[in-house]
């Protein structure tokens, strides 16, 4: 199921070395052809179309891309296995490539995420937060002492990660905000815990949405169909829950005491203009395991208030979203940027 999401197998194997949890990522099963089946009578649908990019197309491949972000000029995509931060034109000219792989001063050794703030990309690179500007400089960084899963920067002195607790690490919380210098400013958000250190894997997956300096959201990638607004200092808000019409995802993980069911709701998600953007799981049938549950070709649009407004059909699987207006960028399965436009069901904008 998760074989495209490598900054959480990364995150698992780099710090636990349990070969089991790589074996099993190839041998979960879905329970039923379709569990994403909702009354869809009165849902708008819409059609997102790619644009004709420019430049060389070898260029908008990846080995490992863990982030996808967009500012008001560029889309910004984070490699992990080759250390960069490939900075693209939003018609898919190559403009810049930032960091490079090691230890040293301004270089990356395995990122996992990162966010744009004021002009600056903050990128999390195991239990460090390395800065740059939008031209490659390095503005420095800060250790933290928590191997960091997902970030996000409220402003220059309330950054946001998330963890995915791993066997034998005792993280009761699954939010933490950090000052510049690295301090500790609050913590949030329990942790699963079961016992079963692989299946606590996948329920403590988050995503980081960002509303404004004020606050941000939270949604959790299974088991929960809610999103949370915290505000600033980590206290819950709101909780929006989502309506009937979106269903989550089922599948049966074998484990070690026998099979448990995990339902997910989305893939990838992101948030603008007041509302969300899930990426919806669908079923494939894969060339080496035959049928499992992976990236999908559709956008569920949410309301503020958790209803199901619209459906974005796509061109093609992918594998995460950031959505820019009437624009969505996104990174295929075969690891490639697509830039794609949004029309009305009958091909207009």
């Amino acid at each position: 199921i998760f074989i495209y999401d490598w900054e959480c197998i990364k995150m698992y194997n780099t710090n636990s070395g349990i070969v089991t949890f790589l074996v099993l990522l190839f041998i979960w099963l879905p329970n039923g052809l379709e569990a994403w089946n909702p009354d869809l009578r009165g849902i708008e649908y819409q059609v997102a179309k790619d644009i004709e990019i420019g430049g060389d197309k070898e260029l908008l491949y990846f080995y490992r891309p863990v982030s996808l972000k967009h500012d008001d000029n560029n889309i910004f995509v984070l490699d992990d296995r080759d250390c960069v931060i490939k900075v693209f034109s939003k018609i898919g000219i190559l403009r810049a490539v930032i960091g490079r792989p090691g230890d040293g001063p301004g270089e990356l050794s395995s990122p996992s995420d990162m966010d744009i703030y004021q002009g600056k990309i903050y990128v999390a690179d195991k239990a460090k937060v390395q800065i740059y500007d939008k031209e490659g400089k390095d503005l420095g960084n800060f250790k933290l002492p928590l191997f960091i899963y997902k970030i996000l920067i409220l402003d220059e002195d309330k950054i946001i990660v998330s963890v995915i607790p791993l066997p034998h690490q005792n993280h009761e919380k699954l939010i933490y905000c950090f000052d510049n210098k690295g301090n500790l400013l609050w913590k949030c958000l329990d942790a699963f815990y079961s016992g079963d250190s692989v299946y606590d894997v996948f329920r403590n997956q988050i995503f980081l949405m960002n509303k404004s300096s004020e606050g941000f959201f939270v949604v959790k990638k299974a088991e929960d169909r809610n999103i949370y607004y915290f505000d600033r200092e980590g206290k819950i808000k709101n909780k929006i829950s989502l309506s009937n019409e979106y269903s989550l995802k089922q599948i049966e993980i074998p484990l070690k005491g026998g099979k448990k069911e995990l339902n997910v709701l989305c893939w990838d998600s992101d948030s603008t203009r007041g509302l969300f953007y899930l990426l919806v799981p669908e079923y494939f049938n894969h060339k080496d395991i035959g049928l499992d549950l992976g990236p999908g070709q559709k956008v569920a649009v949410i309301s503020g208030e958790g209803k199901l407004i619209r459906i974005i059909k796509l061109p093609d699987r992918l594998t995460k979203i950031s959505v820019d207006n009437d624009f969505i960028y996104g990174i295929d399965t075969s690891y490639s940027l697509r830039i794609m436009r949004i029309y009305d069901g009958a091909g207009k904008k």
